[in-house]
């Protein structure tokens, strides 16, 4: 790292590491924003969007990783193919990154057009719920443009919070692939966790979804 034209940092824990990472990004954001000014839906985009550019801009693929999302691209669009790929692992691994480049090759491939994508940090919580949600829905209307969500059939199952993104989702035209991609689902707390996953089973084709969890957290598979 000597000589590199990046910036080095030495850490020993897990603790040290968040902090300095979150410490960066603040900084970015800090560069490009008033914070004072910001509404809260505007903040978390801002962290959203440098989140996605330090994960693309820090993320060295290889063959076996070209291999992969070529494989994954090719059930995609076939019929009866897999749409969802969960990238489980320890921390640390690179799995939210990951999971933002496997989007971004299937977008530069021409699989999909559009990418819709958020990534929970370690200090979310019950409003980081909210946030997401808020967040993932103006995404969609984005690039989807108005939708008509009236016609969605309410999942009992599921929080309000999250029937209100499933209604959104099914309600974008079923004619084109497109991505959703949600990292760091397992540093929610146990039942928030649990409501997301069944979340992501129900989300339909022609949606391709990435999620990313650890291993086992709270004596949750």
């Amino acid at each position: 790292i000597y000589g590199s034209p990046y910036p080095s940092h030495f850490f020993e824990t897990d603790e040290e590491l968040g902090t300095l990472i979150e410490q960066t990004v603040m900084s970015w954001v800090k560069k490009y924003y008033d914070l004072d000014t910001l509404s809260r839906e505007q903040y978390v985009s801002a962290i959203q969007k440098q989140t996605v550019e330090d994960y693309l801009d820090g993320f060295v693929t290889c063959g076996k990783y070209e291999a992969f999302i070529d494989s994954f691209a090719a059930q995609c669009t076939a019929p009866q193919g897999l749409h969802k790929m969960p990238l489980i692992g320890v921390a640390g691994a690179g799995k939210r990154a990951a999971a933002a480049y496997f989007s971004k090759r299937l977008k530069e491939k021409g699989v999909v057009s559009n990418i819709v994508q958020y990534y929970f940090e370690d200090d979310c919580d019950k409003q980081g719920i909210e946030d997401a949600v808020n967040y993932l829905t103006a995404s969609i209307e984005a690039q989807f443009g108005p939708l008509q969500t009236d016609s969605y059939s309410y999942r009992y199952s599921l929080p309000d919070v999250l029937n209100r993104l499933l209604r959104y989702v099914t309600a974008v035209p079923d004619d084109k692939p497109w991505v959703l991609s949600l990292g760091g689902v397992h540093l929610l707390p146990k039942e928030d966790f649990e409501s997301w996953v069944k979340f992501v089973s129900l989300v339909p084709r022609p949606v391709i979804v990435f999620f990313t969890s650890g291993h086992r957290s709270d004596n949750r598979p």
